[in-house]
């Protein structure tokens, strides 16, 4: 019976990729499992938390603050259909004029 070849880890940088390191980097490009009606805030993050990104199903203006970041980014004019591919923690209701989904 031939041997089965023996895969090398992902490397970066640092070195090897843990399987916690790689469960985590599937699960940022994995497509979404939930999505959750967004009720613009502005000052309570998202309620089920940071999601993995927003979908605008009706057009509007959209004002959201992304995981890391302290300060909102608008966004004009946004067509229905429209993925934002950013982690974002809070869409604030002032400035937020669409309709969004959170997908986590």
């Amino acid at each position: 019976m031939p041997e089965r070849p023996v895969s090398t880890p992902p490397v970066l940088a640092g070195g090897p990729l843990s399987i916690a390191d790689i469960a985590k980097s599937a699960g940022y490009s994995a497509p979404a499992s939930s999505q959750k009606l967004v009720v613009p805030n502005d000052t309570a993050d998202l309620p089920s938390g940071v999601c993995k990104a927003l979908e605008v199903i009706a057009a509007g203006d959209i004002s959201s603050i992304a995981e890391n970041d302290t300060v909102a980014v608008n966004r004009s004019a946004v067509a229905a259909g429209t993925i934002i591919q950013v982690r974002i923690r809070r869409v604030n209701a002032t400035g937020t004029t669409a309709t969004v989904v959170a997908l986590y």
